[in-house]
């Protein structure tokens, strides 16, 4: 309860301080159509292929992602996901924006997550991180309420080389998952939402 307190808290603010952000909203790096968080989009898998089946209702409209925006300044990179509500929903459920398929065999190697608590999970509060799976590195970051709507997934560039100047996100593509169980052995899956592959986005500062 304290969580869904603070969230809310802080989504007031940022909606206070991003009330003019709409003028010049960035460009969404994904873009993704409403009511299709329904598990029947690449089920078991989330790699974007199977298409975006839209049903009469979500199965979470938290989970229904709408769009993904990049933005960075000199300090952090801001990952953006705007989903239909605004509303964390009681049963766990985790977010991934997977950039830069340059491993073996394609593997994602920057993967931007968070993981909200759920009935079904022992996270004890929003956490959010950089998970590069090529690398074995994994930067801790931050998720708060968006301006954008949804929310922002913050981490601190200076603390991976792949976020510098002039470094690039290619191939960015998003998922939503039931997140299950006691991290690090937490099960992420079945999925709810996952989205085509989007446009690069190169860091400007």
């Amino acid at each position: 309860m304290r969580r869904l307190i603070a969230f809310a808290a802080a989504a007031c603010l940022l909606t206070v301080l991003g009330s003019g952000a709409s003028a010049a909203d960035p460009k969404p790096s994904i873009e993704d159509p409403v009511g299709d968080a329904n598990f029947l989009n690449d089920q078991g898998t989330g790699d974007g292929t199977f298409g975006d089946q839209v049903t009469p209702a979500d199965a979470s409209d938290f989970a229904d992602i709408e769009e993904v925006i990049f933005t960075n300044d000199k300090k952090n990179l801001y990952v953006h996901i705007v989903t239909v509500s605004n509303a964390a929903p009681i049963l766990g459920e985790g977010f991934r924006v997977r950039t830069n398929p340059e491993g073996a065999g394609g593997i994602y190697c920057l993967n931007f997550e968070v993981f909200f608590m759920g009935a079904q999970n022992t996270v004890s509060g929003t956490a959010a991180q950089l998970n590069d799976t090529c690398g074995g590195v994994t930067v801790e970051g931050t998720a708060m309420p968006g301006i954008y709507g949804g929310f922002t997934i913050t981490i601190p560039r200076s603390e991976h080389e792949g976020l510098g100047k002039g470094k690039k996100l290619t191939a960015p593509q998003a998922q939503t998952f039931m997140y299950s169980g006691s991290p690090p052995a937490a099960v992420p899956g079945p999925y709810l939402d996952t989205t085509k592959v989007g446009s690069d986005y190169k860091l400007k500062k």
